[in-house]
């Protein structure tokens, strides 16, 4: 499937989220290009990595959030608090 196929597809997954359509789109071809990204460098299939930032969209829609810790992403919930000051 090319990527003219998934980003109609992709975006409607975002419009059904309460995005407009317009930004639908400009979110679904970002999402793309960072599975790209993160498949080359991690060296994981594209799927699994559009997978794993489809999961964190979900996830950060309903407050939860992830900090990766040694490779792994450890569930932070406390939506309240201010990631910046991590920084």
């Amino acid at each position: 499937m090319s990527e003219e196929d998934e980003i109609p597809q992709l975006s409607k997954v975002f419009i059904n989220m309460g995005s407009s359509e317009e930004q639908a789109v400009v979110m679904a071809t970002q999402l793309l290009k960072r599975a790209e990204q993160l498949a080359n460098v991690r060296g994981k299939g594209r799927v699994e990595a559009l997978q794993y930032l489809m999961n964190l969209v979900v996830s950060g829609r309903s407050g939860v959030t992830f900090v990766e810790e040694d490779g792994k992403n450890i569930e932070k919930t406390d939506t309240n608090r201010n990631y910046l000051n991590d920084l």
